[in-house]
């Protein structure tokens, strides 16, 4: 299951949520297990890919969303 949308991050704590855009019938906001996953969110640029649009994918195994690209 791919979906695209933006990243933020909590002003509160260091997780990033995935937002599904205004277009997709139902908003939903995702948090996203990005902490030891993939490397562009262990280093330092996690803060330049804040409000990114990226193409995620859901892993059913792990439960958890993976980063397949940066789509602008």
């Amino acid at each position: 299951m791919f979906k695209i949308g933006y990243i933020i991050k909590n002003q509160n704590n260091n997780c990033y949520k995935f937002i599904i855009p205004f277009w997709k019938k139902n908003l939903k906001y995702k948090q996203i297990q990005l902490k030891n996953k993939f490397y562009f969110f262990s280093d330092y640029r996690k803060e330049i890919l804040k409000n990114f649009i990226v193409l995620i994918k859901f892993n059913i195994k792990q439960k958890k969303y993976q980063l397949i690209k940066i789509l602008y």
